[in-house]
């Protein structure tokens, strides 16, 4: 069995602005709670999930890479806007800090030909722990959204296998597919 998903990769220069950004947005928490109240994404996995498919047996694959490699296919290459950071949610205690997606029909037309109707665009920067972030008085809880002028050419959606080990997720790439706007 592998854990398997489908992801937009980020060019380097991309990962290495988040990763700035990453430790910009950590100088705003008192020191004592930086690491402690959250898991950073490592910046070489920073990505955009498209469908997580979770664990899948080794003989559905030949038929999940046939049905990444058809959608492909349909798409031309395409802009994807980063809008924001922020939290995931404003009310109650955050899962994530994350950077949105401005809002892109093409995307949202590809994912949901992976059967994710319920697709929120975003880049997950951090993990919010919950029962640390309890801890973190109200007022040492730093406002972080601002909004953001990156952008990425997307040329290609890959085929990932995410191995979880102690020191955290290793992210391979099965296979790349490019965005051939066959019609």
């Amino acid at each position: 069995m592998k854990r398997i998903f489908i992801a937009i990769n980020l060019p380097g220069q991309i990962k290495n602005q988040l990763a700035e950004l990453q430790e910009n947005i950590k100088t705003l928490f008192p020191a004592e709670t930086r690491q402690a109240a959250f898991k950073w994404v490592e910046p070489e996995n920073l990505h955009i999930t498209l469908a997580f498919l979770g664990a899948v047996k080794e003989e559905k694959l030949p038929g999940i890479i046939s049905q990444v490699k058809g959608i492909a296919q349909t798409f031309r290459p395409f802009k994807v806007f980063f809008k924001r950071v922020c939290y995931d949610s404003l009310k109650g205690i955050p899962r994530l800090i994350w950077v949105g997606l401005e809002k892109n029909d093409l995307l949202d037309k590809m994912v949901n030909g992976f059967g994710n109707p319920d697709f929120s665009g975003h880049i997950t920067l951090a993990r919010v722990k919950g029962w640390v972030w309890k801890g973190i008085e109200p007022e040492e809880r730093p406002d972080i959204e601002r909004e953001l002028t990156l952008k990425i050419d997307v040329h290609s959606i890959e085929l990932m296998e995410s191995r979880l080990a102690r020191s955290g997720p290793e992210y391979i790439i099965l296979q790349s597919f490019p965005l051939l706007g066959i019609d």
